[in-house]
Order: C-alpha cells, then sequence, then structure tokens
C-alpha cells in the first residue's frame, strides 16, 4: 500500500551528451591535436591532421535501445551519422523516428566505427559484452561504455586497445568503482593521444541535474498527496 515513484528521465540527457562528448573527442581528433600544436610541430602540415574524421562517414552502433540511447540517436541526426543499433526486441517506430537500422548481435560489433554500450546491468547481461565479441569489432572502431562497467569483460577489453585490436576506448563507467589506482587503464590513459579516454562516472553529473533531480522527488511527493 505504499506508493513508489522515480525520476528516471533527469539524468538521461546529460549521459547523452556525455556520449556524443566522447564521439566528437574522437572523431575530430581533439587530444591528439592538442599535442600536435603544443609540440610546435604543426606549421609543417599545417591544416592536415592525419585520423580527422566526417561524421557522415563513421556509422554509429548503439547496443541497447532504451531512454539513454533514443536522444543518443536524435543528436546522430543532425550530424547525418548512420545509426544501427540492437536491442532484445526491435522497435520499429523508433526505427521510423531516428532512421535506425536494426542488426544483429554479432554485427553491431563487427559494422560499428563507434560503438556504444546503452545497457541496463542485470543477471542475464553482467559480462555480456566478452572477448569474442571485442574480436569482432574492427581495428579503427571506437568502443564506448556509459552504461555499467560489469557489462563487460574489462581485462579482455584493455588487452584489446593496448595491442591495437581495436582503435580506442572511451569509458565513464567501470568493473570496479572508483578504478583502482593501478589499473593497466590508466596508464593507457597516460599515454599521449586520444586512444584512451576516461572520465569518473560523471557522465550524469551536472549541477542543475541535482537541482532537477531533487525538484522532482518533491513533485511525485506532491503528486502523490494529490492523488
Amino acid at each position: 500500500g505504499i506508493p513508489a515513484a522515480a525520476t528516471p528521465l533527469v539524468n538521461y540527457i546529460t549521459v547523452a551528451e556525455h556520449v556524443w562528448a566522447f564521439v566528437l573527442n574522437w572523431l575530430k581528433r581533439l587530444p591528439a591535436i592538442r599535442e600536435w600544436m603544443r609540440s610546435r610541430e604543426y606549421p609543417s602540415s599545417w591544416g592536415l591532421f592525419p585520423g580527422v574524421q566526417y561524421a557522415g562517414d563513421v556509422t554509429l552502433g548503439i547496443l541497447g535501445m532504451g531512454e539513454i540511447a533514443r536522444p543518443i540517436a536524435k543528436y546522430a541526426q543532425a550530424f547525418d551519422m548512420p545509426v544501427i543499433y540492437w536491442d532484445i526486441q526491435r522497435f520499429p517506430e523508433l526505427e521510423a523516428k531516428y532512421n535506425l537500422r536494426y542488426v544483429e548481435w554479432d554485427e553491431i560489433f563487427a559494422q560499428a566505427d563507434i560503438l556504444t554500450v546503452q545497457l541496463a546491468l542485470n543477471d542475464r547481461t553482467q559480462g555480456i559484452i566478452g572477448a569474442r565479441e571485442i574480436g569482432l569489432m574492427k581495428p579503427t572502431s571506437l568502443f564506448i561504455n556509459t552504461a555499467r562497467g560489469k557489462l563487460v569483460d574489462q581485462p579482455a577489453l584493455t588487452d584489446a586497445v593496448a595491442n591495437g585490436r581495436i582503435g580506442g576506448v572511451a569509458l565513464d563507467v567501470y568493473y570496479d568503482e572508483p578504478l583502482p589506482i593501478d589499473d593497466p587503464l590508466l596508464d593507457l590513459h597516460d599515454l599521449p593521444g586520444d586512444r584512451v579516454t576516461l572520465t569518473p562516472h560523471d557522465a550524469w553529473q551536472s549541477p542543475w541535474t541535482w537541482v532537477r533531480d531533487s525538484q522532482e522527488i518533491w513533485f511525485n511527493v506532491l503528486r502523490s498527496l494529490k492523488g
């Protein structure tokens, strides 16, 4: 007899924005270009930096089509970026709305140039992305995870990026949190360039996110009192 309420939508947009920060950081090679400018080597090849990509030439793969994935897909439309997705179920209405193409499990790993993980963590999904799936990815691809670290075999992912079997990783979540200070991912992150980008599980945060979250909690209380 106790009413229950949630505030599920408040943080979703900030996480979607964080994913797109990772995407654009990768496509435009901003960390590597910063080092290049810092080195003062740029006059010899002014205006030419290898690896910078046009978003419309890159396929974005979204693993899971939940509430965070949907604004990610919406933003991709602004960049004319092809988007493929996998989920345990299909969403024909979203396919039409966001110009999505559904693919099978193995295909999303093999076809995506950028893969963002947006799955929920539960007993069925823990460790669902293992060495086999990572091995299907392109050697130039970027792996993004802002969902939950325990969805992924983190040692396999670390090994793949360290040995150049995938292009890079951008992670906001980890198997153990906070990330242990001796984790090899941090050593890779310290290297010059943009192959490893790590953030401290802060994709959901901003001061106004907290305000909105708190406000919505009290609105739910008010709604309950009003029946």
